[in-house]
C-alpha cells in the first residue's frame, strides 16, 4: 500500500532538472511508437506526456510522462518505457 507522501508524489508531474513542460497552452501528446507503447501498456502505467518528444546527438528520442520517461533506440528500433521512482516511505 502507498503512504499519502507516496500517493502525493504520484499525482504531480515528475520533470526531470533543466527539463521544461510543453508550454504555450499545447498539449503534448505520444506518437507513433510512444502511442503504441502507451496505448499498449496504459495510462496507468504510463501516465500522460508532459513533454514533446525530442532527440539527442544519437538520433534516439525521448518524451517525459507523469509517471516515468519513454525512449527510443534508433540503432536497436525499440521504445521503452522507465518508471520514475517514488520515495520510500
Amino acid at each position: 500500500m502507498l503512504s499519502k507522501a507516496a500517493t502525493k508524489q504520484e499525482a504531480e508531474p515528475w520533470i526531470p532538472e533543466g527539463e521544461e513542460p510543453t508550454g504555450g497552452g499545447q498539449m503534448p501528446e505520444f506518437r507513433w511508437g510512444f502511442k503504441i507503447l502507451a496505448d499498449k501498456l496504459g495510462a496507468s502505467v504510463v501516465g500522460a506526456p508532459i513533454t514533446e518528444e525530442d532527440y539527442d546527438s544519437h538520433s534516439d528520442s525521448r518524451q517525459y510522462t507523469t509517471k516515468g520517461k519513454m525512449e527510443w533506440s534508433k540503432n536497436a528500433n525499440v521504445c521503452f518505457f522507465f518508471p520514475a521512482a517514488l520515495p520510500k516511505a
